[in-house]
């Protein structure tokens, strides 16, 4: 999809993106098919399993990087929507919880707070 990338990805590697990568072959999960695929095969394999990822993030990741923080991505809702733009936040104030933990305290309705405004004028939860 994107020539200059591929050019100098092979360039870099040696051989071609196709040699490098390959085919790879799955049963699609709706029909039954077998399916041989060159491109995308994290749509295919991954997300009928319930694995996500988001793609050009962008912003101040460099701030988050080494930073023990919980990652937030609040997407569009739409019906029928395969992708979507979406926020992604990093919050950074989390008490240090195993990932089972922090889920749990987050359905808890205990665990929702009003906001309100701190000392700088911002909002607080």
């Amino acid at each position: 999809m994107r020539p200059d990338i591929t050019e100098r990805f092979e360039r870099k590697v040696g051989m071609s993106a196709k040699e490098y990568f390959g085919e790879y072959s799955y049963t699609h999960h709706l029909s039954g098919r077998e399916i041989t695929e060159d491109l995308f095969p994290m749509h295919y394999l991954a997300f009928p399993g319930g694995c996500i990822h988001a793609e050009n993030v962008g912003g101040d990741i460099d701030r988050v990087l080494n930073t023990r923080c919980v990652i937030g991505a609040f997407p569009w809702k739409f019906e029928g929507g395969e992708a979507c733009p979406c926020r992604i936040i990093a919050f950074l104030d989390v008490p240090d919880l195993h990932v089972e933990e922090l889920r749990d305290q987050l359905a808890s309705p205990d665990s929702i707070s009003t906001p309100s405004a701190d000392s700088t004028g911002g909002t607080i939860t």
